[in-house]
């Protein structure tokens, strides 16, 4: 291979001639072999789009770093897509059931992780800067499933052995611990020493929303939920007090961090949550009180004197806290799976009741009802939480969406009567429950599961039924119609970051930690500046380390919950 030096000089000689068809490979495998192009030709490329465009991998890559627009724009169409990606989001939603695939089976299958990992390559300065790009739309758009790219990406690295790359994010040995508590599906006293030991290493700053975005991933927050919940079934048998327990009292407050995420980026304020001194003091003992008459009634469905009501106090916790919220709905979906009507009921009742807009507009616990009814195939449950319960909200669209995936799954067991009922009450719809969907996306998933449904069902439906039916199609299809000359109007709605079809992750309203500054996040996207195309050296900014910045602080001695 030719030295450095008469790789330049041949460049020099070749570049004037790169917008000759015939001999614009010359250079190009020149700028291909040279590790570091100089600045000038680089800058000249980046000006020129057609050239741009035509340029290896290996130079582009080099070019970016000269121009990072350049790299966002290659970026975000790839992101929406990983974001995007309907069977990523349907893993997503699911509390109880995590993937049959394990996390590295999963990331080497995603092609689109593969293609965002091939662009950012062996360069440090790139990753970073594609990190700082997820953070921003995750900053701005409140969608988890960023998070999960946040981690995914930085676990793909991991696979590869890049070790150059991952060894210089701060927050790697959080997202390989998590990585493995997922895998496999415990969070046991030696993970949360390990996960201790690394706070302590942490050094405070910016660092820790990124710490936080790792625990707000769905996969590591649900991962977190089916572990608490176990550990507070443990200390119910054990009769212990769930307060006294460290690994409940320390999954809570990562819990409690994964819901910081957002805020933190939003509002530049950057400091390790406690956790509200009442999940410890009233809702853990009200759900392990519930436990216990669970357990106290194993193998029979007859409610105990003590089962009648739902303590009063799990009201103003299940609206006011999305810890308690996560938790109490991952206790609600498991009784599902364990066939337990009486507890559905109650609480299903007790949520209709109190908090109906709280807890449908948690797509991860409406679909895991749904999900655990198909598993367990019990008519009684199956009318407990489809008929009593999700059928009064089948005008929300995702409630919609998951009720038509149910009748897809059941239609063929149904009876003939069963299925005239069902798919009558779900497409009749009263003045007050309008059917509204201003989500494109989700209204072509309800169109494209009505048309099936149509199909498979279509020839069992009477003449009362099917017309039904048949309009509420229609209305979809009128719907799309719409908002693709909406669209056509104006193309930017097309890569606006879209959250309605994505797990939920709700904090505005939520007392979940301390309370937010008032901040307004600076812009962190700086103009170009005007480059003498002569100059050599290019304005390649040191990365900026976690204790330059401010307002944060991981206190080693501080309580974890709030006194």
């Amino acid at each position: 291979m030719m030295s450095w030096p008469k790789l330049e000089a041949l460049l020099d000689k070749s570049f004037p001639y790169i917008g000759f068809e015939e001999l614009k490979s010359i250079p190009m495998k020149v700028m291909q072999l040279m590790q570091d192009v100089p600045f000038r030709f680089l800058k000249k490329l980046s000006e020129t789009p057609e050239l741009y465009e035509q340029c290896p991998l290996e130079v582009k890559r080099q070019i970016w770093l000269i121009n990072e627009q350049l790299f966002r724009e290659k970026l975000l169409p790839l992101m929406h897509q990983y974001v995007e990606d309907p069977y990523l989001l349907q893993d997503l939603n699911e509390l109880l059931v995590e993937t049959l695939l394990l996390p590295s089976k999963r990331r080497e299958g995603n092609a689109v992780l593969q293609e965002i990992a091939e662009l950012v390559g062996k360069s440090f300065q790139l990753y970073t800067m594609a990190v700082d790009y997820i953070k921003e739309l995750y900053q701005h758009s409140g969608n988890p499933a960023f998070c999960t790219l946040r981690a995914d990406l930085l676990m793909w690295l991991h696979d590869a052995n890049l070790a150059i790359v991952y060894d210089q994010d701060c927050v790697h040995s959080f997202a390989w611990c998590v990585d493995a508590c997922m895998r496999e599906d415990t969070v046991d006293t030696r993970r949360v020493r390990e996960i201790q030991s690394y706070f302590a290493s942490l050094a405070p700053g910016k660092m820790l929303s990124d710490v936080a975005m790792v625990f707000a991933n769905p996969f590591a927050t649900h991962c977190l939920v089916r572990n608490v919940l176990r550990h507070l079934v443990n200390v119910v048998q054990k009769k212990q007090i769930p307060k006294d327990d460290e690994n409940i009292k320390y999954i809570t407050l990562l819990i409690t961090l994964s819901y910081k995420a957002h805020m933190m980026l939003r509002d530049e304020h950057y400091v390790m949550p406690h956790i509200k001194k009442p999940v410890m003091a009233s809702f853990y003992p009200i759900l392990a009180s519930q436990i216990l008459d669970d357990l106290s009634r194993q193998g029979t469905d007859q409610p105990t004197d003590t089962e009648e009501e739902v303590d009063a106090n799990l009201t103003t916790l299940f609206n006011k806290n999305s810890v308690c919220q996560k938790i109490m709905c991952g206790y609600i979906a498991k009784r599902v799976n364990e066939r337990d009507t009486t507890t559905v009921d109650k609480y299903l009742k007790f949520i209709s009741a109190q908090a109906p807009h709280v807890a449908t507009a948690d797509h991860s616990f409406i679909q895991s009802l749904v999900t655990q009814v198909l598993c367990v195939k019990d008519a009684k449950m199956s009318t407990v939480v489809i008929e009593d319960f999700l059928l009064k909200y089948k005008h929300l669209p995702f409630v919609q969406k998951q009720l038509l995936r149910y009748l897809q799954e059941s239609q063929a067991r149904m009876s003939q009567r069963d299925l005239q009922t069902f798919t009558q009450r779900l497409f009749t719809f009263t003045d007050g429950q309008a059917f509204v969907n201003d989500n494109s996306k989700l209204n072509e998933d309800i169109l494209m599961m009505s048309k099936s449904i149509l199909e498979k069902a279509g020839p069992r439906l009477n003449e009362k039924v099917l017309p039904l039916l048949l309009d509420f199609i229609n209305s979809l299809q009128q719907l799309q119609h719409t908002q693709q000359q909406q669209q056509h109007q104006n193309p930017q709605m097309k890569h606006k970051v879209s959250t309605e079809s994505s797990p939920s992750m709700q904090e505005e309203h939520i007392d979940i930690g301390e309370a937010p500054t008032s901040t307004t996040p600076g812009n962190t996207d700086s103009p170009n500046e005007d480059v003498n195309i002569l100059d050599d050296s290019p304005p390649r900014e040191p990365l900026q380390s976690s204790e330059q910045q401010s307002q944060t602080s991981i206190v080693e001695d501080e309580p974890m919950v709030e006194e």
